[in-house]
């Protein structure tokens, strides 16, 4: 075998390569908005209204209190051998996203006549 490097695997060509950053900067990515800061983006951009806003509600269709309380009751009652505290926002996320569905499957199902649904 020959002692030269022909074999040697070379990086895989990636495009242009950023510029690093010297030694006493920092490089650093904006962060996307989110919540109340997207919503205050959104009104100053579109409609050029400077305002503070107070809260979002990420919920709107449900009580997230009583969502808790209720699970955690109900945990409570059937499953005594469980010790169940808390309740995470995914599970809330998904309760909401539940309802929010039922409630466009309810419009789409209502028969069109009539102003009732």
């Amino acid at each position: 075998m020959s002692a030269n490097n022909d074999l040697a695997v070379s990086p895989a060509p990636t495009g242009e390569v950023p510029p690093q950053p010297s030694a006493g900067e920092q490089q650093t990515r904006p962060r996307p908005l989110k919540g109340k800061a997207l919503a205050q983006a959104i009104l100053k951009s579109e409609f050029n209204i400077d305002q503070k806003l107070k809260s979002v509600n990420s919920m709107p269709f449900i009580n997230r209190t009583a969502v808790r309380n209720f699970l955690l009751e109900h945990a409570k009652a059937t499953r005594p051998h469980n010790k169940f505290r808390r309740v995470s926002e995914e599970t809330l996320r998904d309760i909401h996203e539940a309802v929010r569905q039922m409630l466009i499957a309810r419009v789409h199902r209502t028969p069109s006549k009539g102003r009732t649904m």
